[in-house]
């Protein structure tokens, strides 16, 4: 009778690290293991199995793992796990309003469209936030409106804010705001956003727009 081989710990399903490790077991305590990677030939292996001599890149990997007992048996249907490594940033990629859009109905409510899935648990009034400037020539905006709800979509792509919450209190008449989603947003793998890559270190997103008087 073959044993059977079970992977009991691995990586998340999608991840920014560039190593992984797995553990396994078999319902055989004296059977063995071979491992392969991405379907390469088998090969003698250990529990824990650690890709951390091998830097990985972004994209799609897959483990696989067999036990093989005392007798010469080998586990017919192999335990496997596919993940993704994405090392890439996410973007902020549109926004409503736009960017220095003038004449805003004041019951608009403010999104944010990013590049990839986002973190649910990183999309917060703590990291999408409105302020409100001092005049519509200035860029110094430093009076947070804080009554708001944020939400995510879920497909995580699209980020709203809805300035009031559940409150029925407009946005100012002929007003300038800036709209700001900092770094601490994160995309499902981990990595924080950086609207500018080629900048060093990580760049939040922020934009102004002035409403009407309607």
């Amino acid at each position: 009778t073959p044993p059977d081989t079970t992977i009991s710990s691995q990586p998340e399903k999608s991840t920014n690290s560039t190593s992984a490790s797995f553990s396994f077991t078999s319902d055989e305590t004296s059977a063995t293991f071979e491992c392969s990677n991405d379907n390469q030939t088998w090969a003698s292996c250990t529990s824990p199995y650690s890709y951390s001599s091998i830097a990985l890149q972004d994209g799609s990997y897959n483990f696989y793992v067999r036990a093989k007992d005392a007798a010469g048996n080998v586990d017919e249907t192999p335990a496997s796990y596919t993940w993704t490594v994405d090392l890439t940033a996410p973007t902020v990629s549109t926004t409503t309003p736009a960017s220095n859009a003038t004449g805003v109905k004041r019951n608009t409510n403010l999104t944010a469209t990013f590049s990839e899935k986002m973190a649910p648990a990183s999309i917060t009034k703590s990291t999408f936030k409105l302020y409100k400037c001092s005049s519509t020539t200035s860029t110094t905006c430093t009076t947070q409106v804080t009554n708001v709800n944020v939400t995510l979509s879920t497909d995580g792509l699209k980020a709203t804010l809805d300035p009031f919450g559940t409150s029925s209190t407009l946005l100012g008449s002929k007003t300038k705001y800036k709209a700001l989603v900092t770094t601490g947003a994160k995309d499902v793998a981990g990595n924080a956003l950086d609207q500018s890559p080629s900048t060093t270190g990580n760049q939040q997103k922020e934009w102004y727009f002035t409403t009407g008087s309607g």
